[in-house]
């Protein structure tokens, strides 16, 4: 899951993955389905969180959502949201 969030943001978003990334780590997302999901932090925006899964039945990795947290929690906008 980490691996193929990195190269969905290397090669599909044009992210460096050195440079662009701050944090990403890996969460279960649901015990049941055994699925999983990616949160990411940009290092120009680390007052966000950005997550990422698979979509259904497929390998396929999309942005499912993006969060604030801390004392910037009431902003509204996100850098690096995506639209499809």
């Amino acid at each position: 899951m980490k691996q193929d969030t990195l190269t969905y943001l290397q090669n599909e978003r044009a992210y460096d993955i050195d440079a662009d990334i701050a944090e990403i780590k890996v969460y279960l997302a649901s015990m049941k389905e055994r699925r999983y999901m990616s949160a990411v932090v940009f290092a120009d925006e680390r007052d966000a969180i950005y997550f990422y899964a698979y979509k259904p039945k497929s390998k396929t990795i999309r942005q499912i959502d993006a969060e604030r947290i801390g004392e910037e929690s009431k902003k509204t906008s996100f850098k690096h949201e995506e639209t499809e």
